[in-house]
Parts: C-alpha cells; structure tokens; sequence
C-alpha cells in the first residue's frame, strides 16, 4: 500500500511532499539448520515529508529540500536477522538540475537486541 501528495502551497511559497508505503510479507513456516522452525511474515514501511520552496526568487534556496522520514522493519525474532528496526532520517537535499541531487542525510537507528548504527550520508541521485 502507498499513498502520496504532492501540493503547491502559495502561503509558504513552495511544495510539501508526503509519502508513505507499507508492506507485508507472509512467507511459510521454515526450518533451517541450527535456527530451527520459524515464522518468517514480516512487514515494513516509512512515512517521509519533505518541502521544497519553489516559488522563491533566489534560487540557491529554492533548489534546497529539507527531508524527514520515520521508517521501520518488524520481523520473526526467531528468523536470521529477525527482530524490530526503527530509523528516523533528517536530509538536506540539493536540486542541481530537474533530474540530479545532492542528497545529505542523517539516521538514527534503533534496532531490537543489537547496537543502534547512526549514519552520517552523502548520496548523489540522477535520473534519466
């Protein structure tokens, strides 16, 4: 299941962007050696807000987008690598051209029975 939005908004001269999609996975009991009989449904998703300011003159500011995003993984705690992830991610993305961006991100990790694993990101994104 997903669901968007996308809107210009003139009172805050740009567009928010909300999106979500959440995922299930039922998959047999399985037996593997040495971890036994387990069920592995899962189910994942994230919800992610961002908004850019379009409608702005200068455009240093208006290629700019600040990003959050919650996203979490549940998992059979008996299944290799099982268990719960929760992440919350805060970006600061930059439009170069219609279909190239600098991504820089922030994650806080949460996850269930291991070290949580913040990250620090640079990422660049091209589409054709």
């Amino acid at each position: 299941m997903d669901i968007s939005y996308k809107k210009a908004i003139e009172p805050i001269d740009g567009m928010i962007d909300l999106r979500t999609e959440w995922v299930w996975s039922n998959v047999d009991n399985a037996t593997y050696p040495g971890t036994g009989r387990f069920n592995n449904d899962r189910n994942a998703g994230y919800v992610q807000l961002s908004y850019r300011p379009t409608m702005v003159s200068n455009k240093i500011i208006r290629n700019l987008e600040p990003i959050v995003r919650w996203d979490r993984l549940a998992a059979s705690k008996n299944a290799p690598g099982g268990g719960s992830e929760e992440r919350w991610t805060v970006g600061l993305d930059y439009w170069i051209m219609p279909n190239l961006v600098l991504k820089t991100a922030y994650q806080f990790d949460k996850k269930q029975g291991d070290d949580n694993v913040d990250i620090f990101m640079i990422q660049v994104g091209v589409g054709l």
